[in-house]
């Protein structure tokens, strides 16, 4: 990790006693995250570089590793459950906390000049149409940009915002809220369409 982002995704993948420490590290900081909040947010805000680093980190390594890759391979497997439980902890660091949200969009590895949120936006396009990938992905997106102008409008640049509204829109609509459970305050989903809806205007 120190060593920044690997070479190329064609190098060797994590070893496997790696991944799994990795995969169990992230489960227990959401199961963290989704009942004591504010607790694992002041915890992980001390010296946020350090997670976002990891974070910009797995999001690369994972991403290239799943990419093209049989679903049913064992190892490619616990890559892809890596990328969804990290994409759902910078959701669970980001959300209701401004300062959280301005390192999301601002934080990059040295000389790279992506942050998190940009690798967010060039995650693989089934992220954006698969139904079980979005509940993943959008309420992190939701979260690292609700009343943070700054961060919407980079994400703007990078995508429409529009399946952002709809997706809360549709939750609210037929009254599920199990994909932001936990993770999106359900009273601000009115505010939060309304703000995203603005950049669109």
């Amino acid at each position: 990790l120190s060593e920044g982002k690997p070479k190329s995704s064609g190098g060797p993948k994590l070893p496997q006693p790696v991944l799994q420490i990795c995969l169990m590290s992230l489960k227990t900081l959401n199961a963290a995250g989704r009942s004591v909040l504010q607790a694992l947010q002041a915890s992980l805000s001390k010296n946020p570089s350090e997670l976002l680093h990891l974070m910009n980190y797995l999001l690369d390594i994972c991403t290239a590793a799943t990419a093209g890759s049989r679903a049913d391979d064992a190892g490619t497997a616990r890559e892809s459950e890596i990328l969804q439980e990290a994409i759902v902890l910078t959701g669970l660091f980001s959300v209701d906390h401004p300062e959280n949200q301005a390192s999301i969009g601002s934080w990059t590895l040295q000389g790279e000049g992506v942050s998190v949120l940009n690798r967010l936006a060039n995650l693989p396009v089934v992220f954006f149409m698969d139904e079980s990938l979005k509940a993943i992905l959008f309420p992190t997106l939701i979260s690292a940009i609700f009343n943070n102008t700054v961060n919407r409008d980079n994400l703007a640049e990078e995508m429409s915002l529009e399946p952002l509204a709809s997706f809360l829109t549709q939750m609210k609509e037929k009254k599920e809220f199990d994909g932001i459970f936990g993770r999106f305050p359900q009273d601000k989903i009115d505010e939060a369409i309304e703000f995203i809806n603005q950049a669109e205007e």
